[in-house]
């Protein structure tokens, strides 16, 4: 298909062990899904240049709003530094799980602090169509 003619929009592949090579093969579906706005990839072995990558290519994508890396125990400064990077740069963004990371406390609530101030802008809401996940389920 030629972009924007997929219609995407929530992939769940939670405990799933897509693993590395997997998720990164997903960023250009991702990329031409304009409707796109929800991934799980939660517990599936993710390491940094995996969730780096994907951070990179979503900074500006139009929809997207819950992101959800926790238990990825591999994960630390640089997906946590590339998260934050993604909330700032992408206002839509509004929930990121990384709980059970290695990510910081204190860069998590950095992170934190950015996508609750996202969830107060005056951006686009998150789509109503969603179960959305509790907060506490995301910051522990």
């Amino acid at each position: 298909k030629t972009p924007g003619q997929y219609n995407l929009m929530d992939l769940n592949l939670a405990v799933n062990f897509a693993g590395d090579k997997g998720v990164l093969s997903l960023i250009p579906v991702i990329c031409t899904c304009p409707n796109f706005t929800r991934l799980t990839v939660r517990d599936n072995g993710l390491h940094n240049a995996t969730v780096v990558a994907l951070c990179r290519a979503v900074e500006n994508h139009p929809s997207l709003s819950i992101l959800d890396v926790s238990s990825n125990s591999n994960l630390s400064i640089d997906a946590g530094m590339a998260l934050l990077t993604l909330a700032k740069k992408n206002p839509r963004i509004r929930r990121l799980g990384i709980s059970k990371t290695r990510i910081s406390k204190e860069l998590q609530k950095k992170i934190n602090d950015i996508v609750l101030q996202n969830q107060d802008s005056s951006g686009p809401p998150v789509h109503a169509h969603h179960q959305i996940i509790a907060p506490k389920e995301f910051f522990r």
